[in-house]
């Protein structure tokens, strides 16, 4: 849904589109500022949790991702022109000449987002743990969050009362203010053109509920743990994560729960 007018969305598509080509891709200050005003105008035109702006990040974390070298993050926002480019075709085709709507249902929109945002209330302590078969891993998490007073919420752990699976997890899900999700080697698998060579591979109900809580919660309170030479999943690759086996794992974690609100005592993680 439109959130300012077509004329003006065209014109902003048509700005971060210019900026992006002039951007010097070896220089951080500009990545940076390329890229954080393309989710400005993103977020601005089609609304911060649509699905266009969810795809323009997972290419511009790519790009800012400080590993990554300056040509394969100039690669990379060439996919995001053709991307940007594709939603200017969108609003040009689709989206009526006078916008779609009016300021003043837009300031009631933006209103109603707020008080429904306020209305869901996360718990301040209360961290989902997403694993699979590595029982070893799961437990040194939840040692590791009990330490700095949070509660690790694990879904066997919680008594069955006649509950299917989706609707246990349902339940226990439902006020968690964050979620780990360890993706540690239990399967292994490849493409049928390829099976010959297999990879190690996260559990399916890991990577399932990994997707649920990345749209209930956003990126920004999901965490991914990756465990030595597992596959990272298609959709994910370009975000970062937390490798299991480096000895700064307490802290990178702590630090994530710290930034989504949660009350850390960092004296508590070393």
């Amino acid at each position: 849904m439109a959130q300012i007018s077509k004329k003006k969305a065209l014109e902003n598509i048509k700005k971060v589109l210019e900026q992006i080509e002039t951007t010097n891709f070896y220089e951080k200050s500009k990545i940076i500022e390329s890229m954080r005003n393309v989710r400005l105008i993103v977020d601005r035109i089609f609304g911060f949790n649509s699905s266009q702006s969810q795809e323009v990040e997972s290419y511009t974390s790519y790009i800012l991702d400080t590993r990554r070298y300056g040509s394969d993050k100039e690669k990379e926002a060439r996919n995001l022109e053709g991307v940007l480019r594709s939603m200017k075709n969108e609003i040009e085709t689709f989206w009526e000449d006078e916008g779609t709507i009016s300021e003043e249902k837009n300031i009631k929109i933006a209103k109603g987002a707020k008080e429904t945002s306020k209305s869901r209330k996360l718990s301040k302590d209360k961290v989902f743990i997403i694993h699979g078969h590595d029982e070893g891993t799961k437990e040194k998490i939840a040692r590791f969050l009990e330490k700095i007073e949070l509660k690790p919420i694990i879904l066997h752990e919680k008594p069955n009362e006649g509950q299917t699976i989706i609707e246990k997890f349902e339940k226990h899900s439902l006020d968690v203010g964050f979620a780990i999700a360890l993706l540690t080697s239990d399967d292994v698998g490849n493409s049928k053109i390829n099976k010959e060579n297999l990879n190690y591979r996260a559990r399916q109900n890991v990577i399932l509920e990994l997707g649920y809580f990345m749209g209930k919660l956003g990126r920004k309170r999901v965490c991914a743990m990756l465990g030595k030479d597992v596959e990272i999943p298609s959709d994910y690759s370009g975000i970062l994560y937390i490798p299991l086996e480096e000895e700064t794992w307490k802290y990178k974690l702590a630090k994530e729960l710290k930034t989504a609100g949660f009350q850390i005592d960092m004296n508590k993680v070393l």
